[in-house]
């Protein structure tokens, strides 16, 4: 994991249920898995999006979903930038 997706990877932890980080730092873990061997497609961050943002605060859920749809462009990497 680069620190790109780390950075990612806690900005997401640090917005999800308490309850629910352990699902979320696993979804977010096969993505970026996965990611290394195929570009993300406009469908993998429909699903992705599906769920992840159930598991986000409510007060959070604007900024989370700004960051997802931050990536115009889905063959490039996930990350902060």
């Amino acid at each position: 994991m680069n620190q790109d997706q780390l950075d990612l990877l806690n900005f997401f932890l640090n917005r999800t249920f308490d309850s629910k980080r352990g699902q979320a730092e696993i979804l977010l873990l096969q993505v970026f898995s996965t990611q290394e061997n195929r570009p993300l497609t406009q469908h993998r961050i429909d699903d992705i999006e599906s769920k992840l943002l159930p598991l986000v605060k409510p007060e959070y859920f604007a900024a989370v979903k700004e960051r997802l749809d931050h990536f115009p462009n889905r063959n490039e990497p996930l990350t902060m930038e």
